[in-house]
């Protein structure tokens, strides 16, 4: 009986239960992770910190590089009360509840396409572990995965069931997801234009949106102009995340960047030509230091600083500018000389995320750009000190005792098995999904472009295969999902942590694409029901769905508070 009821799990049946049992293996997950995974404080995660204490106590707490942060993660650690308090558990609690839902919001995009076949691509995405990356990360990650889940919610359901509040909701979410992350500060764009051309209908309503979108820009930037007034130089940091290719790839592309391009090349050089560069023998960076530092005069620097680039020497060009217009203005002069140069690297970093992603620029040599570690795509256990003097005594505690040393045997053992499957999987599955991916792309193109050069019985095989809206929810998500690999193609590098940002979705589109396969197999055998997917409309709670979903309110609260009561006891 037993046994019979687990493997009901992984059988659809119908949505609410199917939404019960994603929730239920949800919260098992969520809860596992939480108990042994480890705290990490991403490089630059202080500055989230720093922005909400500024925000609970005032901007005399400010520093100049908190300004270079978007509001969104700093918000949600000031409801978690992190400024009260001085505790990492807020937030993890505010994460882990966004890991549960990611699942079921999951299976809820996809139904209306695939009735049957939403339940187990949202399994896919919870054995994918992608929901509970980044739980007890200090950093905008997981946040900023969870809103656009939501996002994409609301557009799909928008566009099937064409109701303005559906708009309006994500509207909302999209404004929320573009102030957590600067990736997001195009999406109203993308997300209004979208749903503008898959649903048409009164132009009201699109104003309406386009109206909250601009005030709550206008709120916004108001804030900052009147939170960072002393660090108007360094209000943003989008000149120097642009300037970040463009510099490191340079001589790979036969390019040797130097102040004779312009006079904010110039400006930059100058900057860096009269500092004193003087480091601490203690610094990370001492290594790097007495190898391509020390041993040149200041000339010599300069002309290596260009023949040779480096990350560091990058951020030694970031810290003595100080100013982010600068680097935006010298972005433009170097893509106004080589106008091809950015579409070069940009498409390199693109395949790379689309199909062996784990590429990166290193940060202690020069000019080296490679593959990185594996396990790095694996995020439950990484853990960084360099930071640690910006978390307060109560976070430190929390952090100190939230370690392996302090954890049973069998969590360490577990961890470290998932971890060993997952790294020997991950990079197989990401160039599967892109082959799957690339049959619902192949499909689509059949569609609207096979009129010209098809025949009548394929063109109706197509369009069995793609029934449902299939062909509209591949196009939103291949959409979506190409604008998010140009940002970080163009912007930064091509690295695993990025990636797994997009693994719920690339799960999606090639789960179409195993759809798209299998329907195309029946029509060669010779069965004429392709769809057999039919969707029920009216759903009823029974009453043994509401005791199940009381159960399941109870098993999350009890197992949060557990985790929670788990960490004060032990950090007192």
């Amino acid at each position: 009986m037993l046994k019979e009821r687990f493997f009901r799990l992984f059988i659809s049946t119908n949505p609410i239960s199917n939404i019960q049992k994603l929730l239920f293996l949800s919260i098992l997950l969520t809860s596992f992770f939480l108990f042994t995974s480890l705290y990490h404080l991403e490089p630059g995660g202080y500055l989230f910190i720093e922005y909400a204490n500024a925000l609970a106590f005032g901007k005399d707490h400010l520093t100049p590089n908190v300004s270079v942060r978007d509001i969104g993660y700093p918000l949600l650690l000031w409801m978690s009360g992190y400024p009260y308090h001085q505790s990492l558990i807020g937030i993890a609690l505010i994460n882990a509840i966004m890991a549960m839902l990611i699942p079921p919001l999951i299976y809820l995009i996809t139904r209306p396409v695939l009735p049957k076949g939403s339940y187990y691509i949202a399994l896919a995405t919870i054995f994918s572990l992608s929901p509970f990356y980044y739980i007890k990360w200090i950093h905008h990650d997981h946040p900023y995965i969870f809103f656009t889940v939501l996002s994409l919610f609301f557009l799909c359901t928008f566009i099937d069931k064409k109701k303005s509040t559906y708009l309006y909701a994500m509207t909302f979410t999209v404004i929320i997801a573009s102030l957590i992350r600067p990736a997001g500060n195009l999406f109203f764009i993308f997300f209004i234009a979208t749903a503008f051309i898959f649903v048409r209908g009164s132009l009201l309503r699109y104003m309406i949106c386009c109206i909250i979108a601009v005030l709550s820009l206008t709120i916004y930037t108001y804030h900052r102009h009147d939170f960072f007034d002393q660090y108007k130089p360094l209000q943003t940091y989008n000149g120097g995340q642009l300037f970040y290719n463009l510099y490191l790839n340079s001589t790979r592309y036969g390019i040797t960047l130097s102040p004779e391009l312009g006079p904010n090349m110039k400006k930059i050089t100058d900057s860096l030509y009269q500092s004193t560069i003087k480091l601490e023998e203690t610094s990370q960076y001492e290594k790097f230091l007495k190898l391509y530092v020390y041993p040149y005069n200041t000339n010599e620097f300069i002309k290596r600083v260009y023949t040779f680039p480096a990350r560091y020497y990058l951020e030694m060009l970031y810290r003595f500018t100080k100013n982010d217009q600068t680097f935006m203005k010298a972005s433009l002069e170097i893509i106004q000389k080589y106008p091809w140069y950015p579409f070069a690297y940009t498409a390199r970093n693109s395949w790379y995320l689309l199909y062996k992603p784990g590429y990166a620029h290193t940060k202690y040599d020069i000019n080296l750009f490679g593959k990185s570690n594996i396990q790095d795509a694996y995020p439950f256990d990484s853990k960084d000190e360099l930071e640690l003097t910006s978390l307060s005594d109560r976070a430190l505690r929390e952090l100190d005792f939230d370690n392996f040393e302090h954890k049973p045997h069998i969590a360490f053992t577990l961890i470290h098995y998932v971890k060993s499957i997952f790294c020997k999987c991950y990079l197989f599955f990401t160039k599967l999904m892109f082959y799957l991916m690339t049959i619902s792309w192949i499909a689509v193109f059949l569609k609207f472009g096979g009129r010209f050069f098809l025949n009548d019985k394929w063109k109706n095989l197509i369009e069995l295969t793609l029934a449902n809206k299939l062909d509209t929810y591949i196009t939103v998500l291949t959409l979506y999902l190409f604008q998010s690999i140009l940002m970080v193609a163009a912007l930064v590098d091509p690295i695993l942590r990025f990636h797994n940002h997009l693994i719920p979705f690339k799960i999606i589109l090639a789960s179409f694409g195993l759809v798209i396969l299998i329907r195309l197999i029946k029509s060669s055998s010779h069965q004429t029901n392709l769809v057999t997917d039919t969707m029920v409309e009216n759903i009823i709670f029974s009453k043994r769905q509401k005791i199940i979903s009381i159960f399941l309110l109870l098993l999350a609260t009890v197992l949060l508070i557990s985790w929670s009561e788990y960490i004060i006891v032990n950090t007192k």
